[in-house]
């Protein structure tokens, strides 16, 4: 992004016994509000509880590098990544999310970090994320979910 509103703001993650996530840094791009606070500005690929458009604030490290240090205000957005097994579909998984209002990046081949805004519905979103994995078709993780009465099979009802 060339917009000098636009900064890099790092956040460090931790990974489990597995390797997962395959990077201990994820940069995320935010619009920089002022006073130490920024509004994310896209998909995060790797980080958990944050979402598009959330407000946080970060702290400069040492080499001048932006940190998040905290969550000031979540957005009403969710976000959730899909591992799509045959990366011929990756291409048409993102379409039909896109056409449902749900934009999406694709972090590398088949594997998708979806953006649900907190506008769209989620119970047909919800619905088809489990049915995609309950086909086979991928896998699924949450980001973060916003959303009140997701449906979510996996969530107490």
């Amino acid at each position: 992004m060339s917009d000098p509103n636009h900064v890099k703001i790092g956040f460090y993650l931790e990974q489990d016994e597995d390797g997962w996530p395959p990077v201990t840094l994820e940069n995320l791009w935010a619009i920089d509000l002022g006073e130490g606070r920024y509004r994310i500005d896209n998909i995060p690929f790797y980080v958990r509880g944050v979402s598009d458009g959330d407000l946080i604030a970060a702290k400069p490290e040492e080499d001048g590098r932006l940190v998040f240090s905290e969550l000031v205000e979540a957005s009403p957005n969710s976000t959730f990544r899909l591992v799509v097994f045959d990366k011929e579909e990756a291409p048409a998984v993102r379409k039909m999310f896109r056409d449902l209002g749900c934009p999406s990046e694709l972090v590398s081949e088949g594997f998708i970090s979806l953006h649900i805004p907190g506008t769209v519905e989620i119970k047909p979103i919800s619905t088809l994320i489990e049915q995609g994995e309950e086909n086979g078709q991928w896998d699924f993780e949450e980001g973060v979910l916003r959303h009140p009465n997701s449906g979510f099979s996996y969530l107490p009802q």
